[in-house]
């Protein structure tokens, strides 16, 4: 049975079955000692095999899909990675077979698998790509929270220390600060208003959030860490819904005030 759940997750029936009794298990990655029986295949190929594998180690993380994705790629490359440029042949491997156009490359799947058990976990997509976004930014400490467990389930980060952590610098380099922020510009509900207000010069306040659509873009920035054109944007909205909530209470006492008089 292959697969990752949470022992809550594994409970068909809440109601029958209200005891959890599961218990979590956290597997890591690869160490170097761990991984000592792939030296046998790079030795063929790397006049220092342990070298290389130190190599892979340090941008997998120790990952075992990619641990050996990478060595497969290292015995299939006629570059022989040699004494004293292991390091630099391994990287450029990476590179050009991994990372760039990356979902071209991803083959098994392994890295859109990622992607898609984030960006596919409905209303939950926003609250875990703004931790996400955190986590790439400062320490963030390591809870029980569902959001948390999710990251973790995902295969994105570690815990590590008692904090949060990406889990190696493939994920790190192709699920990096750009791609988030792309991926939160493409949930945030008021994307339309934001890039004509800032076409505008920021100046055309008909394009500023009141009411109830304010409301729901507070609700769904709460938590999350944004960019500052975000932070103006829903300050902007905020003030302007104030002033006009002022305006319309004055019209309203003016009103009162002379169907009084009369």
């Amino acid at each position: 049975m292959l697969g990752v759940a949470t022992p809550s997750d594994l409970i068909q029936d809440k109601n029958r079955t209200p005891f959890n009794i599961g218990r979590a298990i956290q597997l890591s990655g690869f160490k170097l000692d761990e991984s000592q029986s792939l030296i046998q295949g790079l030795a063929t190929k790397a006049s220092n095999p342990q070298n290389v594998l130190q190599e892979v180690l340090d941008w997998t993380g120790g990952q075992p899909f990619l641990t050996q994705k990478i060595c497969q790629l290292v015995l299939n490359s006629s570059d022989l990675p040699s004494t004293g440029r292991s390091g630099e042949q391994v990287k450029n491997l990476v590179r050009s077979q991994v990372l760039q156009n990356w979902e071209a490359q991803d083959e098994p799947e392994h890295l859109k698998t990622i992607r898609d058990r984030i960006l596919r976990s409905g209303s939950n997509t926003s609250r875990l790509l703004g931790l996400y976004q955190l986590i790439l930014q400062k320490e963030v400490a390591a809870d029980d929270s569902p959001e948390q467990k999710e990251l973790r389930l995902s295969g994105l980060v570690v815990r590590h220390k008692g904090k949060l952590t990406v889990y190696n610098r493939i994920y790190e380099s192709i699920f990096n600060l750009a791609w988030v922020e792309k991926e939160l510009e493409n949930l945030r509900p008021y994307a339309s208003s934001l890039s004509t207000w800032v076409a505008a010069n920021c100046e055309d306040e008909s394009r500023l959030l009141r009411g109830q659509a304010l409301q729901d873009a507070l609700t769904w920035a709460n938590g999350k860490s944004l960019s500052d054109r975000d932070y103006q944007f829903l300050a902007a909205s905020q003030e302007l819904d104030k002033r006009e909530v002022q305006i319309a209470l004055e019209a309203e006492r003016k009103a009162n005030h002379i169907g009084l008089t009369h």
